[in-house]
């Protein structure tokens, strides 16, 4: 049983299309970080922070993208970036 009463964080680190997962996480075990963002499952790290305004979030960068150099990185970047400093990060 979880002492909500207790400053503890709960990351989990996921493969695949998470979302589906997030609220099972959440209820039984008290998840509120995730990582990462598996993009070529279709797992959007934007969306996600969007549904789940509360779950601290990292990754959600394409592995796919870093294989194809500084300028598809940047792109993927910038994409990304205006959503989660949105959401404070």
């Amino acid at each position: 049983q979880i002492d909500r009463a207790r400053p503890l964080y709960v990351q989990v680190d996921t493969d695949g299309f998470a979302p589906p997962t997030i609220p099972i996480y959440r209820e039984m075990i008290g998840m509120n970080v995730m990582s990462p963002f598996e993009v070529a499952a279709g797992c959007d790290v934007v969306q996600v922070g969007r549904d789940w305004p509360d779950l601290a979030l990292f990754g959600g960068i394409d592995k796919r993208v870093l294989a194809q150099g500084p300028a598809a990185i940047d792109k993927m970047v910038e994409r990304i970036l205006p959503a989660m400093r949105k959401r404070g990060g």
